[in-house]
């Protein structure tokens, strides 16, 4: 999760921000603080900056800047779905999952039900940038921020624990047959 976090803080950050304070101007200031911040970081640690997480910071900066330039949020808004339609492309690639998946797992749990899940996470990102694009249209800030704050993550925690159960279950039954 820390990776995952790392990536998106500059957005985690304009997110919590505008929640506070709701200001836009104050909450895109914060998000591209905290990603420049972030990016000198490990640039003076000597660390790679990730593919997402540069992505991440270059998307903030400028639809953040578009943003208080135009002062027209919905530069901001939209960038969401650019991230989970990225993210869901990769999911696409079949076997995914493969590298993030324990060896007991591997071992009891048929190759196939992570293929599955692959694909569940890969829709769930795709439906998600469609949603955020019509919450984008049709909502204000303050209601897309909770919405995604709120809706966002609870999918993917929805989804997450389904896939765990599932896996753990499966995992448990083929245990118990195996001498």
């Amino acid at each position: 999760m820390a990776p995952l976090v790392r990536d998106f803080l500059s957005t985690i950050a304009f997110l919590i921000t505008l929640s506070l304070v709701h200001d836009t101007q104050t909450a895109i200031l914060v998000g591209i603080g905290v990603g420049l911040t972030e990016f000198a970081w490990e640039f003076a640690r000597h660390r790679k900056i990730g593919l997402m997480q540069g992505a991440s910071l270059f998307l903030v900066i400028t639809l953040g800047g578009a943003s208080l330039i135009t002062r027209d949020p919905r530069f901001v808004m939209i960038k969401p779905s650019i991230g989970y339609a990225a993210i869901g492309m990769v999911m696409l690639k079949r076997g995914w999952q493969t590298d993030y998946i324990p060896q007991i797992a591997r071992d009891l749990v048929p190759k196939g039900r992570f293929i599955f899940w692959g694909y569940a996470w890969a829709a769930l990102m795709l439906a998600c940038a469609v949603a955020n694009l019509i919450l984008a249209a049709t909502v204000d800030i303050r209601t897309w921020a909770y919405i995604l704050l709120v809706g966002g993550i609870g999918t993917k925690a929805v989804l997450f624990l389904a896939e765990f159960v599932s896996v753990r279950l499966e995992a448990g039954r083929t245990a118990r047959r195996r001498p």
